[in-house]
């Protein structure tokens, strides 16, 4: 692929649509080209100065890991044209403590700084810097996207409403300060490392509405004790889900 790279040192494909790496590790702010429509992967990671970044009206797409470790952005506006939003963006980002969408987007909408679909049955991203130590979860949400909640630096409670079906992969990864997470009896799916590196979680129950778990969802909770409804392991739930054989109490009640 034929590339350029402005004076800032941001590379961009020849026809100026995708934006492929920032090789300025130094850039404190930057203000992406007009006409770019796709963030690629890891296009800013480890831009560790950058604290403002304006995205053009024509971007479509910001890419898994795009704003990865910029541990000194703490905003960012959404155009009205995104429709993509990939994994773990913001990861690592703790200064972020405001997502904020164009309000004529119609594919997201962001409510006290948090990024959700527009209908409000999906929430996205948490932004990692947020304050507060207790998030409640709005009623409308049925699904917990991947990375949603990853790397949240303040967060002891979360609090998921009944109507959650699916929590996603990663979507509470490294939030080491969280301790308090109660799994309603809605949920059917548990993606992989779901609450992967949780140091401060100390137990957990699992409703028996839960069929499937992924590998490794509770990987690195050094301190977790499991409480499953379930008299035994459910036929869907993967073989490597508690990989670290944390304690199990089956048959429990909540």
């Amino acid at each position: 692929m034929k590339t350029k790279a402005d004076r800032f040192g941001v590379v961009y494909s020849a026809d100026g649509k995708r934006l492929l790496k920032c090789r300025n590790k130094k850039l404190r702010e930057y203000t992406v080209k007009d006409c770019t429509e796709i963030i690629e992967d890891d296009a800013f990671m480890n831009c560790i100065y950058l604290e403002h970044i304006l995205l053009p009206e024509s971007l479509m797409t910001i890419s898994d890991g795009a704003f990865f470790d910029c541990t000194s952005l703490k905003s960012i506006v959404l155009p009205k044209a995104l429709e993509n939003f990939g994994n773990c963006v913001f990861g690592r980002s703790c200064e972020m403590v405001e997502i904020c969408v164009d309000s004529a987007n119609p594919y997201f909408t962001s409510v006290d700084g948090v990024l959700f679909s527009r209908n409000m049955t999906r929430i996205v991203q948490y932004a990692p810097g947020k304050s507060g130590d207790r998030y409640i979860i709005p009623d409308s949400v049925t699904e917990i996207a991947p990375y949603a909640f990853y790397g949240s630096c303040e967060l002891k409670s979360v609090v998921i409403p009944d109507g959650v079906v699916s929590i996603g992969e990663m979507s509470f990864g490294y939030c080491k300060e969280l301790e308090s997470v109660t799994i309603v009896p809605s949920v059917r799916t548990i993606g992989a490392a779901a609450f992967a590196n949780g140091h401060s979680l100390k137990s957990i129950f699992i409703p028996k509405s839960v069929e499937k778990i992924g590998s490794g969802a509770f990987a690195y909770c050094w301190e977790l004790e499991i409480r499953c409804e379930s008299e035994s392991k459910p036929e869907g739930w993967d073989e490597n889900w508690n990989f670290h054989k944390w304690p199990v109490v089956w048959g429990a009640k909540l």
